[in-house]
């Protein structure tokens, strides 16, 4: 058989649970559980599951916590063997839909009370050790077995093969000794601030004496304030101090934040980020993400025409050759252009590469060619050309008939003759 054990602390071990295990013909394996890369065990591999204490809350937002209750709810589901002590029994109690919450912190050597006779054998008053600062709430379902005078809910039974204990019937002398000397001073600091840990000592003459030591808690990431998004034109220098600040109500900010990176590329267009961190006092640490938008210029259109096709009345006689010049302002390059071409503005639709010509053959006062160019950046620029005139239409003479004149008459050359252009 197979007891497999998740431990939370390297000084809270199985105790005398180990010796029931060896004597019973389990075969044991620990799983330092409070750790998120640490793979628990399947309950297919599991007969037995111990989830021993520890200094953490069943409360934490902690990936391994929600996982260890995942394993404890398959373990109740299959009928096998669970026994949760201390923080384990608050897992079972938080599985099976009960609240865990703080209560008067029971420390050392104390009475409990047995409740039920459901377990046979058990003494009907108890003296355990405690040693925890918050108390779990009865499942629905289960049988209450222990109650002490200061925590009413010491212990509790679910379907006779899952139990859940308040405190430690596993230590033996060397697990109290090293709890005493490694856990006492952490496992009961749980308000943040400064908390005061007393102890009462007496002698055998009846003489006491208390003392008191101060430890102060901190688990609240610092804040960071100020990370607007900053706008910049390329190649623009980004300031990335100005307005931001730091907080930290209780241990206070340990020296200043840092930027990664510590400077933003402004040679491109786009949106960068970058990463504020900030530590305070305690060792917490909070980091913020800060967009900059780099705003590059529109793509620049320029059209050129072949040669010198127009006359002095800005007219040409012949097709009119245009050269399609798109300069990129973002510095990510140009993703695409299209023309169109017509004797009024069109939306353009045909591709064409850069530097390259357009023809235009239509005989009009109003011929056109629209451009889009559309950066890497996904920002575009459309810009239509001036009207180019171009009339390859020969005009059209009338009236120029035969003149029949007597010797010596003027001619008059010019009755009667008109002359006509459309365009």
């Amino acid at each position: 058989m197979k007891m497999n054990v998740l431990q939370h602390s390297i000084h809270e071990g199985i105790g005398l649970i180990g010796e029931w295990a060896e004597n019973n013909g389990y075969e044991v394996n620990v799983y330092q559980a409070a750790n998120n890369n640490v793979k628990l065990p399947e309950v297919i591999d599991t007969d037995m599951l111990v989830v021993l204490g520890g200094p953490m809350s069943v409360n934490d937002d902690e990936e391994w916590i929600v996982k260890e209750r995942e394993l404890i709810r398959g373990m109740l589901m299959a009928h096998k063997s669970y026994l949760g002590i201390c923080f384990g029994a608050q897992q079972l109690s938080k599985t099976l839909g009960g609240d865990v919450s703080s209560c008067p912190k029971e420390v050392g050597w104390g009475e409990v009370k047995r409740l039920s006779n459901i377990i046979p054998g058990v003494p009907e008053k108890l003296d355990v050790l405690h040693w925890h600062g918050e108390q779990f709430r009865l499942p629905t379902e289960a049988t209450p077995l222990f109650s002490s005078p200061l925590v009413e809910n010491q212990g509790f039974i679910i379907n006779e093969n899952a139990i859940g204990l308040q405190f430690h019937l596993e230590m033996n002398e060397a697990g109290v000794r090293e709890v005493v000397e490694n856990d006492s001073n952490t496992k009961f600091i749980t308000s943040e601030g400064t908390n005061y840990i007393c102890a009462t000592t007496t002698n055998t003459l009846g003489t006491s004496n208390r003392s008191c030591q101060s430890f102060n808690l901190d688990k609240t990431p610092p804040t960071i304030s100020g990370l607007t998004q900053i706008t910049v034109e390329r190649n623009e220098v980004v300031d990335l101090n100005t307005g931001v600040t730091t907080n930290d109500n209780l241990s206070g900010v340990d020296g200043t934040y840092t930027v990664s990176p510590s400077s933003v590329d402004t040679t491109t267009a786009g949106i960068k980020t970058v990463t504020y961190t900030v530590k305070d006092l305690a060792g917490n640490t909070a980091s913020e993400n800060r967009t900059i938008q780099v705003e590059g210029e529109l793509p620049t259109i320029v059209f050129n025409v072949e040669g010198d096709p127009f006359n002095s009345n800005n007219w040409s006689k012949e097709n009119v050759t245009v050269r399609i010049n798109v300069t990129d302002n973002s510095g990510l390059g140009i993703k695409d252009i299209k023309y169109c071409k017509g004797t009024s503005e069109c939306e353009p639709n045909t591709l064409i590469n850069n530097n390259e010509t357009v023809i235009l053959e239509e005989n009009s006062a109003s011929n056109q060619v629209c451009v889009i160019a559309t950066d890497n950046n996904e920002t575009s620029n459309k810009i239509c050309s001036n009207n180019y005139q171009i009339d390859k239409i020969l005009p059209t003479i009338n009236g120029v008939g035969d003149i029949t004149v007597n010797r010596n008459d003027t001619v008059d050359l010019s009755n009667g003759v008109t002359y006509s252009d459309t365009l």
